[in-house]
């Protein structure tokens, strides 16, 4: 059509199988994706879809065991997903919860739309929004290649135990813990604060002096009493004496 001679792409044959086992090297590489957003979810969610939920980043050992699944099972999509700053909108009916040493396995894909639901999708097709019919099912076994193999297999092949979702999964950046606000007090509310605590201070003091001055009358009042009683006792002592004098001077009148 432009009347060009074709260029010829690879000059010699060394050329070409170098950049052929580019190509290939390239097509066939393990890609586990980092799911960060709902665009990034619903790209996985193209086709069957092998999602492990972390409760912190991959380990190296962690990530190997992923690339040996997604080199056995070339049509599905493997994707890692860190619960520890994202939040999965289906995290709360997991069997379990991720931790740092076993991650989740989730296994999302494409179901078939049962009776019910078909009418509702050619509805949908009609106006050219083709609903997802999306089912998922949850691995309960150990963090092991063979039970995860065993589980990917069965869990692909059919849709027992796999549960239709009513919409698709969402992801979101989890927000950190509110904290309460400190309120600062103002000026005022500082000077009201100190008068109250000036005026119990001083109440508390008036307190005190008035049960010291209780304590010292209590005290007078018995020293007085004490006195009272000497006295008394000094009185009843002359009373004797002069009984006794009295007494002596009659005998002696008497031998008189």
């Amino acid at each position: 059509a432009t009347a060009k001679q074709p260029r010829e792409l690879f000059p010699s044959s060394k050329a070409h199988a170098r950049s052929l086992a580019a190509f290939v090297a390239f097509a066939t590489e393990v890609r586990v994706a980092k799911i960060t957003s709902d665009k990034e979810l619903s790209a996985c969610l193209a086709k069957s879809c092998a999602l492990f939920l972390t409760a912190q980043d991959v380990s190296s050992s962690q990530q190997t065991l992923i690339d040996k699944l997604g080199a056995k099972f070339r049509h599905t999509r493997f994707a890692v997903l860190n619960l520890g700053r994202y939040e999965f909108s289906l995290e709360s009916k997991l069997p379990a919860q991720p931790t740092r040493q076993e991650p989740r396995l989730l296994l999302l894909r494409q179901l078939e739309a049962v009776e019910a639901e078909e009418k509702k999708e050619e509805k949908k097709r009609a106006k050219g929004k083709a609903a997802q019919q999306l089912g998922a099912r949850a691995y309960r076994g150990d963090w092991s290649a063979g039970g995860m193999e065993g589980f990917m297999t069965e869990a692909l092949g059919s849709e027992t135990d796999v549960v239709r979702l009513k919409q698709p999964p969402s992801v979101r950046w989890r927000s950190a813990k509110k904290t309460e606000p400190t309120v600062t007090p103002s000026k005022g509310a500082k000077a009201k604060a100190g008068a109250k605590d000036a005026a119990a201070e001083a109440a508390l003091r008036e307190r005190v002096r008035r049960q010291a001055m209780d304590t010292e009358g209590n005290a007078g009042m018995f020293v007085e009493e004490e006195e009272d009683e000497d006295a008394e006792d000094d009185v009843e002592e002359l009373q004797i004496d002069e009984d006794e004098d009295e007494g002596a001077e009659a005998s002696q009148r008497d031998e008189l």
